[in-house]
């Protein structure tokens, strides 16, 4: 088994029970809101974004 089937086996394990899945999500959701609070009150980050994001490729 090499070492990225290793790491993954533990998300596998806990991703496969609805309490465990649902504290993933409140997790990111908490890490994602993080990062827009950043990008919010940082013009830097929010150029970044601006210009990198995906939003802007698709149109």
């Amino acid at each position: 088994m090499t070492q990225a089937d290793q790491a993954i086996q533990p998300v596998v394990a806990l991703s496969s029970s609805v309490p465990a899945a649902e504290a993933l999500r409140a997790r990111i959701r908490a890490q994602s809101k993080t990062v827009a609070d950043h990008i919010a009150a940082d013009p830097e980050a929010k150029a970044f974004i601006d210009y990198w994001g995906w939003a802007d490729r698709h149109r």
